[in-house]
């Protein structure tokens, strides 16, 4: 993690299939976060979608403990 070097990522697995992102879980250390695996989504070289991850990532805000049936 480059702005914070004591903190590590471990058990790093990259999600299979076809995605328009890349799709990583993993694990911090010596973050303070806890236990549990995290999420990570990338950006591929080429975005082919022309979409945003920060405008992704407000959506998800907002429907972040919104129940689903």
């Amino acid at each position: 993690m480059p702005g914070s070097p004591a903190v590590t990522a471990v058990n790093i697995r990259k999600f299979a299939g076809y995605n328009s992102r890349e799709v990583f879980f993993f694990e911090p250390e010596n973050a303070g976060l806890g236990d549990g695996a995290y999420v990570m989504r990338r950006e591929p070289a080429g975005n082919v979608t022309e979409t945003s991850l920060a405008a992704e990532g407000e959506l998800l805000r907002q429907l972040h403990g919104v129940a689903c049936v």
